[in-house]
């Protein structure tokens, strides 16, 4: 992929998902500052994710799931107002995710799974209170579920199995009403799920 010129300045869609691209995401992303979705996914990108994607300040989704990504993620991401989906699926991004992910204010779907990720699980994604979507298994997280979380009452899909999450299994997910699906297989939690996690109105897969 070569660097996007001036002429793409007014570019607001980036559909080019389902390819062969290969190569990596250009580092000058300074002229696409109207860019409000990017699709890249299922492609053959490698390199990492660059810190001119803060520039693109009217972005609401970036899909980058089923490449060959790797190196940090970026925290100029956190810098990104608008940013309601961020999907990272299933490439081999390393490292911890950024505590400057949490100020992401308007995200409602965050998918980090199938990376080689590590650390704790930052508190701050427990300020994201329109969170829905929170995937993050198959990774090499460690340490307890922040008591912050408690506060993604918006929460539908929390999965974080294929981890080594260890600590009591936080009573908190029986205040998450819209629930339908909760994942934590493969970690070492310990404890017991309290009755209120069992009769969530919604849950469908535990």
């Amino acid at each position: 992929m070569d660097t996007f010129h001036g002429s793409y300045v007014h570019v607001r869609k980036s559909k080019l998902a389902y390819n062969n691209l290969d190569g990596e995401i250009p580092r000058n992303l300074t002229g696409l500052q109207s860019l409000g979705y990017l699709d890249l996914q299922s492609n053959k990108l490698t390199g990492s994710i660059p810190d001119s994607i803060s520039y693109c300040k009217n972005l609401t989704a970036i899909i980058l799931r089923l490449n060959n990504l790797g190196g940090n993620i970026t925290q100029s991401l956190g810098s990104l107002s608008k940013l309601q989906i961020l999907d990272l699926y299933s490439n081999s991004l390393s490292g911890h995710i950024p505590v400057e992910l949490g100020n992401l204010s308007s995200l409602h779907t965050l998918y980090l799974d199938d990376n080689d990720l590590e650390g704790n699980l930052p508190k701050e994604l427990g300020y994201l209170i329109k969170l829905k979507k929170l995937y993050l298994s198959s990774n090499k997280f460690n340490g307890s579920i922040p008591e912050t979380y408690a506060q993604l009452v918006n929460m539908e899909e929390f999965v974080v199995g294929g981890n080594n999450l260890s600590g009591k299994i936080p009573n908190y997910f029986g205040n998450w009403v819209n629930l339908t699906k909760l994942i934590l297989i493969g970690n070492n939690f310990k404890g017991n799920l309290t009755a209120e996690t069992f009769s969530l109105p919604q849950l469908k897969l535990l």
